[in-house]
């Protein structure tokens, strides 16, 4: 298998512009008054685990934010974003860009394979808590063990930070900078329906607040903190719920749930067997996205809606 995992292009014979693969996302809740230093620390947990530190770094300002190399001033900025966001209805402090990806390649049509990535969710008011999608994705073959272990050591450490936690695959493509980034999303729309335990994502952060109260896809793990297992009708009532296939687990106040042994890509031309998937995503229905939230263009409000409702189907046998 390729270090990307699967690729694929806008044609045949044309160079890769999407691949699936490994990734971690944690999704925190920031609320105005907050100390923004345990936002530093966890993202420093996050980073700390890569073999070697990423020399590139890419935010989404247009026209200036193309790969370049990272240096110390970069993860200043994710700091003072932390700052920015806790600083509530006096903020005067603004953040320059959305989304920042410290990644592997200087090259806009290369697909990164190891990043760190944070989105900082859009405000309709000041006074509204934020979400902040912190995200690390990895080569294919990179241990998932690794990546439970670190997830579990973030929802042992900052329970009262994270809203919820997913390992599992994501597409991943070419820069936003690249004049392929249009063609690439046509790609993952065109491939989400065929791959279907695998997340699209929301790489420029659009709907960041709207995480902290709603999960976007069931993942292979999960782990939910003790406010959502709250609005699922609480730890105990979750876990009945867990049989057959499905694993979970406390951690610290939260609970890690797992859709089988191993994570899948749930290609429906192999007829992969996606019924775990199914079963998570039927638990989590009450804080479970399944319309309101658009996709990037070429997606639209019904394709937006068909993928987010994709396991809302009777359950498979």
């Amino acid at each position: 298998m390729h270090r990307h995992g699967c690729i694929f292009s806008s044609r045949p014979g044309s160079p890769p512009i999407v691949a699936i693969l490994p990734t971690l996302e944690v999704i925190i809740s920031v609320r105005p008054g907050d100390d923004p230093e345990p936002c530093n620390v966890l993202w420093e947990a996050m980073t700390r685990g890569q073999s070697r530190p990423l020399p590139y770094v890419a935010d989404d300002r247009h026209g200036i934010g193309g790969p370049r190399p990272s240096t110390a001033q970069e993860h200043q900025a994710i700091a003072m974003a932390f700052e920015a966001a806790c600083l509530g209805p006096q903020q005067r402090q603004r953040i320059n860009w959305s989304g920042l990806q410290f990644q592997d390649t200087a090259h806009v049509d290369e697909i990164p394979v190891r990043t760190n990535a944070c989105s900082v969710g859009a405000l309709r008011s000041l006074e509204e808590s934020r979400g902040i999608s912190l995200r690390a994705t990895y080569p294919f073959a990179h241990p998932w063990a690794e990546s439970v272990v670190l997830a579990k050591r973030i929802a042992t450490h900052w329970p009262d930070l994270f809203s919820w936690i997913s390992i599992g695959y994501r597409f991943v493509s070419v820069s936003m900078h690249s004049a392929r980034f249009e063609a690439a999303t046509e790609v993952i729309r065109n491939r989400s329906m065929r791959f279907l335990t695998v997340d699209v994502g929301d790489p420029f952060g659009f709907h960041g607040s709207v995480w902290q109260y709603q999960i976007r896809t069931p993942l292979w793990t999960m782990i939910l903190s003790s406010r959502i297992l709250q609005r699922l009708g609480g730890d105990t009532l979750v876990r009945t719920q867990c049989h057959g296939p499905l694993q979970c687990e406390a951690v610290g106040e939260g609970l890690l749930i797992r859709s089988g042994d191993s994570p899948m890509l749930g290609d429906v031309n192999r007829r992969e067997d996606i019924l775990a998937y199914q079963k998570v995503d039927r638990l989590l229905k009450p804080v479970r996205a399944d319309r309101g939230v658009l996709i990037l263009p070429p997606w639209d409000e019904g394709t937006s809606a068909r993928w987010l409702q994709r396991f809302q189907q009777p359950l498979l046998k």
